[in-house]
């Protein structure tokens, strides 16, 4: 019976300490691979930590094209208003034809010039007949 017991002894022995090594090599061989894991996460957290800001930047970017492109359609709206309004009253004065007669006077000098450009009495006379700074 004393020898029985000696290599069931033995034989627990032997298989307490292969549990335990292979618990140990298990455990550093998950630390491994945790560290591992952990390492490639913060990389990744750190790309996408550099994408995020480069798709803010170009959001940003995109929103003042996007202000400045409503600003120019508002501005080309309001043009094509204007030319709209000029191109009626270009085609309502060429269908009714009128007739331009300049009030004419004659200055105390005696020449006759436009009424709205006659020169003033006592001033030098310019090319704008009085209107100039002179």
């Amino acid at each position: 019976m004393s020898y029985i017991n000696h290599n069931v002894n033995f034989s627990m022995l032997f298989l307490v300490l292969l549990a335990t090594s292979f618990l140990v090599l298990s455990t550093v061989f998950f630390q491994i691979k945790y560290d591992q894991v952990v390492q490639e996460y913060n990389m990744k957290a750190d790309a996408l930590v550099q994408l995020s800001d480069n798709l803010q930047a170009h959001q940003d970017a995109l929103g003042k094209v996007s202000d400045a492109l409503k600003l120019a359609q508002e501005r080309e709206a309001a043009f094509g208003k204007i030319t709209a309004k000029m191109s009626a009253e270009r085609t309502t004065q060429a269908s009714t034809p009128s007739v331009y007669i300049p009030l004419k006077k004659n200055n105390p000098a005696g020449t006759v010039v436009n009424s709205g450009f006659t020169a003033r009495p006592g001033r030098a006379s310019t090319a704008l007949n009085g209107w100039g700074i002179f």
